[in-house]
């Protein structure tokens, strides 16, 4: 499980942790959603290595004979928390560019993701001697709910019916009898897996 397939390189990952270090060690909160290393497994692989995800970088740190490495994010790429099951997977963006999405449904081609995000805030400078420093602190925002329907693209659910039923194109016909014969609404998870199940079966 090592080269570069699957890590960035022992040097650039060294050195970007520890410019990294003093940096955060200098702001109030964490960018990690678990701070601790928990142990995971990479997609296939049944070695059992550290990881901790930072929620501001959108980065899996991942720990493995006293060095550190950062998780190369290729599409499909997997991280699977041993104690709970809990996977993050790799999904391309609406840009194009690739983000680690936590999985709470998966069917064949079909996901419900939830992204998962710290911000980082304040950090003001004062403008004149009346006014303090405003300190620089991490705060997990509100998750947001998408899905992807070839294992691919990440999609974010919208709000208006008309717009959600586009994502299923040539299904959405089919799929829009199937949410009014049941009475379901794409904005709770639990319908939204029924609506995806039914759509695995078109």
């Amino acid at each position: 499980m090592s080269g570069r397939n699957y890590y960035l390189s022992y040097a650039s990952m060294n050195k970007a942790s520890e410019l990294n270090k003093p940096y955060y060690e200098s702001i109030t909160g964490s960018p990690f959603l678990n701070d601790t290393y928990l142990p995971v497994r990479l997609n296939n692989y049944q070695t059992v290595v550290l990881a901790r995800y930072d929620a501001y970088k959108d980065i899996f740190e991942i720990k493995n004979a006293k060095k550190t490495f950062h998780f190369t994010k290729n599409i499909g790429s997997k991280v699977i928390f041993t104690n709970d099951n809990l996977k993050y997977q790799v999904f391309q963006n609406k840009d194009n560019s690739k983000s680690f999405y936590k999985v709470t449904f998966e069917q064949k081609n079909s996901f419900i993701l939830t992204k998962e995000k710290v911000n980082l805030y304040g950090g003001k400078k004062p403008k004149n001697t009346y006014e303090e420093y405003e300190q620089s602190y991490f705060k997990k925002v509100n998750n947001k709910t998408f899905i992807s329907l070839d294992s691919n693209d990440a999609l974010i659910i919208p709000s208006s019916n008309k717009k959600f039923l586009k994502l299923f194109e040539e299904n959405k016909n089919e799929v829009k009898k199937y949410i009014k014969r049941n009475k379901l609404s794409h904005k709770k998870v639990d319908d939204l897996k029924k609506i995806l199940i039914f759509y695995n079966t078109l």
